[in-house]
């Protein structure tokens, strides 16, 4: 995997923006640039190639020349080909969009920012997401659920027990030493199990099928039996 090596401070004045650019920048997003700029500084390098023609960063460009900057951070990616340079200026703007975000920690990122006396919308986000994010958290009630003591009732569930789900009959759990006791068995290190309803043959399954079925089930029953035991298996 090939990677850039060659950084230096480039004058504004020499970069040449990509005529085809498809990315715009609204007036707005120049002056929440230039804010960005002032706060944190020029932190993010501009991406160029040998001719000094700009592959990423040409919102930065503008905001740095509308701040007065004479020369700005540049990496220079001299490795791609000119396909790539025009595949990659569209893949830089369009890959970021695809991430999401987890809002439960993003509000609580924006809450400690605000404790400490931060300007949120030197972040990029608007003050409407911003209040949407905080009246999520708001939202959110405590209830009188106690965990404890609904621990400390007995379960609803029970050993036999015969439950209906989408009206198909669940076969009933089975205990362990029961599981055991089937297997003839002190000790199982594995066990395979399957609902077993009794449904009527299925639709063109002839009984010679059905039944060849049956001995297939019973097979794969006694290897597992062996291989319980630590005996050999047998297919067939």
């Amino acid at each position: 995997m090939q990677t850039t090596e060659r950084f230096e401070k480039v004058p504004v004045d020499c970069l040449v923006p990509y005529a085809r650019n498809a990315r715009t920048h609204s007036k707005e997003q120049i002056l929440q640039l230039r804010a960005s700029l002032r706060e944190f500084g020029f932190v993010n390098p501009i991406l160029v190639d040998a001719d000094m023609n700009i592959i990423a960063g040409h919102g930065r460009v503008l905001a740095a020349k509308a701040e007065g900057m004479e020369a700005v951070p540049c990496v220079f990616v001299e490795h791609l080909t000119d396909a790539q340079k025009k595949a990659y200026i569209l893949a830089d703007n369009r890959l970021a969009l695809s991430a999401g975000w987890d809002e439960e920690l993003l509000a609580l990122e924006f809450g400690e920012l605000k404790d400490l006396g931060f300007d949120l919308e030197l972040t990029g986000f608007d003050p409407a997401e911003i209040e949407k994010l905080f009246g999520k958290q708001e939202d959110v009630q405590e209830d009188d659920f106690d965990v404890d003591a609904a621990a400390g009732e007995p379960p609803i569930a029970q050993r036999g027990d015969l439950w209906l789900l989408e009206e198909k009959r669940q076969p009933r759990m089975v205990h362990r030493p029961q599981a055991v006791d089937h297997l003839g068995i002190r000790q199982a290190h594995q066990v395979q199990a399957a609902p077993d309803h009794e449904a009527p043959r299925p639709a063109g399954l002839s009984h010679r099928q059905l039944h060849a079925g049956q001995r297939h089930r019973a097979g794969h029953l006694r290897r597992l039996r062996q291989h319980a035991h630590g005996l050999p298996t047998r297919r067939g």
